[in-house]
């Protein structure tokens, strides 16, 4: 069985990802089945280190075990994404979200806005604010820019 590999970091940003590598490693030889929570945290270390193949690795081992994906899982991927400000990428995962049967939540579009916040770009910030609202969705204020643009928050 092929594991995500973390070897394109440096050393401390790989850490995290590579000791659940080696936990992982170790329950699968002590013959642990792996859980949805169990991918759900190697999902998560490796996105919270950058490393967006080896999140998008361990979700398709996940499936490939025949774990469904869950709203946590996805929510990961995006927010590995959108610490990079890449917006495109960010959202290219509503679809397989909403493919899965599964609702956008409060933390999907937060995490899409903060990536068009964190690239500057407003305009797609509020493009996905409105999108929210009207999905029945909305986020609130302090998650989003924080001022950046009035527009984006309704005023009480």
């Amino acid at each position: 069985m092929h594991e995500p590999s973390c070897d394109r970091q440096s050393k401390g940003e790989r850490k995290a990802p590579r000791v659940a590598q080696i936990w992982y490693s170790r329950a699968q030889s002590a013959g642990c089945q792996p859980d949805g929570l169990t991918y759900q945290a190697l999902i998560n270390a490796a996105s919270k280190k950058g490393d967006m193949a080896a999140a998008e690795a361990w979700l398709k081992l996940a499936e490939g075990e025949g774990i469904t994906p869950t709203l946590s899982m996805m929510n990961s991927l995006m927010a590995s994404s959108a610490r990079d400000g890449d917006v495109e990428s960010t959202a290219r995962w509503l679809p397989r979200i909403e493919k899965a049967g599964l609702r956008p939540n409060v933390v999907t579009y937060t995490t899409i806005i903060s990536a068009a916040a964190k690239a500057g770009n407003l305009s797609m910030a509020e493009h996905w604010y409105k999108v929210a609202e009207q999905k029945g969705v909305t986020p609130p204020r302090q998650d989003c820019l924080a001022a950046s643009s009035p527009a984006l928050y309704k005023t009480a």
